[in-house]
């Protein structure tokens, strides 16, 4: 995958978590990872992105966010 990708991944995903959360619910921490988390209707949502040396399909992203969405 392409750092591209994943940067165009992140940014919807952050749009996303913003526009539905709970008000003030949206997390977003850096550590080793990306991190982000929100509740949506009582619900947590979280999401780790892989860092920038780690490779990772886009399609594994993709399916590890519908799966935990």
């Amino acid at each position: 995958m392409s750092r591209k990708d994943i940067n165009t991944l992140i940014k919807l995903f952050r749009k996303l978590g913003e526009n539905i959360c709970d008000k003030g619910t949206f997390e977003e921490r850096q550590s080793k990872h990306l991190i982000m988390k929100w509740k949506y209707k009582g619900n947590t949502f979280v999401h780790t992105f892989p860092s920038a040396s780690k490779t990772s399909s886009i399609n594994h992203q993709y399916s590890q966010m519908r799966k935990n969405l």
